[in-house]
């Protein structure tokens, strides 16, 4: 399916079909929109759509309305420019070709519109929802806040206490998830949370054919799920288990700091592996985000990941870019890498290939796509005027706190 075959040039057929619910109790179409829902209501003076007055009224709403409405139009909402921005920028058409998948919009048509529809500004059936439980992690990531993080909000607000989102009552959800295919859980670390248990038996008790449902976890990989949630997921069509994966071993602490050691991932992917042994509906994918923190160690972790995961049954791998043009990021952004470290990245990358490294040579499975991305994405060009350097980001990065707290000197760092 191509972008023009869809109702509009700005459609996309989430506000009609999904709902997003943060930590914060925001309710948005999609997990791009976070960070984004106040200044759309600002821009269009609605009030912003949130959990506590029940799922139902938030999709009703005059902010989905608003949102859903400007689609029909062709107008481009705000909330949605990280995928208008992707498909119009030249870099990320070469991202996309290495992944040699389709736009998200065009995925998200595929799955869940129905055939020969005329789109009026009202909700349709849930088909889809995502939400973190609540911001409770074990990890501090560099490139992550307060609003997903536990952590995190503890480190930059002592004292205080953490903000709740809509998991003070899962009644909350008041739709009709009796046709819902597609629930994702995000984090915080969802492993973590006790709620998700009560959570996830009440999504899976209400649904009128749980074995159409499929069930999306996106979790660090450090903590095991209970044996109580196992046993729902064997009620279920499938379970993807998403590692958000950004780097391995000796490594992995410098994007990712936190309250855990990098033996507890690795003991934790080894139980997930053998779990799938006996759970046929268990599949397993990757997210990594790609920075100047892990972009010079990306075929290690291919390498990892393959060790693990070579027998196991395996989708989509996905490497995403870190958004440009923020501060909040400039100062862990690959794009600022200088001239001499992009090379010795590529030149080592060039000895990797020649190895004949199993992860390339083995094209049934996705994982070498994580490399692809890194390579076409490494020639992109950053804003700042000076080359990134450790001293930079430890002095200027806004979440430098974080690596100073669990002792990450970032001497393992090579740039």
């Amino acid at each position: 399916m191509r972008l023009d075959e869809l109702p509009t040039k700005s459609f996309c057929i989430l506000p009609w079909v999904s709902a997003n619910i943060g930590t914060d109790g925001d309710v948005v179409p999609c997990c791009l929109w976070h960070g984004k829902a106040e200044k759309f209501a600002k821009e269009h003076d609605v009030e912003r759509a949130m959990i506590g007055d029940g799922l139902e009224k938030a999709r009703d709403s005059e902010y989905f309305q608003k949102i859903r409405q400007m689609m029909i139009e062709g107008k481009r909402p705000s909330g949605c420019n990280v995928c208008y921005n992707n498909e119009d920028d030249d870099h990320h058409k070469d991202h996309e070709a290495a992944y040699g998948k389709l736009h998200l919009r065009t995925i998200h048509h595929k799955r869940h519109a129905p055939k020969l529809y005329k789109y009026k500004n009202e909700p349709m059936p849930l088909k889809w929802i995502e939400t973190g439980l609540s911001n409770l992690c074990n990890m501090a990531c560099v490139m992550c806040n307060g609003g997903s993080s536990s952590i995190i909000y503890k480190a930059f607000h002592p004292g205080e206490s953490i903000p709740k989102g809509f998991v003070q009552s899962i009644d909350n959800i008041d739709e009709d998830l009796s046709g819902l295919t597609l629930l994702t859980i995000l984090g915080g670390e969802p492993m973590i949370e006790k709620k998700h248990d009560t959570f996830l038996e009440t999504i899976i008790g209400q649904n009128k054919n749980p074995k159409n449902l499929e069930i999306d976890y996106h979790t660090n990989g450090s903590v095991f799920p209970s044996q109580r949630v196992i046993e729902q997921w064997k009620k279920v069509k499938q379970v993807r288990i998403v590692f958000s994966m950004d780097s391995v071993g000796k490594h992995v602490k410098i994007q990712r700091p936190g309250n855990y050691e990098w033996q507890d991932i690795d003991d934790t992917v080894d139980m997930f592996v053998q779990l799938a042994e006996s759970n046929a509906n268990i599949i397993f994918s990757v997210n990594v985000l790609l920075t100047a923190l892990n972009i010079g160690c990306i075929t290690e972790t291919c390498d990892y990941l393959y060790s693990k995961l070579k027998n196991s049954k395996t989708g989509w791998m996905q490497t995403n870019r870190i958004e440009s043009g923020m501060l909040w990021h400039r100062y862990i952004d690959y794009r600022n890498l200088g001239k001499k470290t992009k090379q010795r990245i590529k030149d080592k990358w060039k000895k990797w290939e020649d190895s004949n490294p199993l992860v390339l040579a083995d094209k049934d499975h996705a994982i070498s796509r994580l490399y692809a991305v890194a390579k076409v994405s490494i020639n992109e060009e950053g804003d700042m005027d000076e080359p990134l350097t450790k001293e930079l980001m430890l002095e200027r990065h806004p979440q430098a706190k974080l690596w100073k707290l669990y002792k990450q000197d970032l001497k393992e760092l090579d740039i």
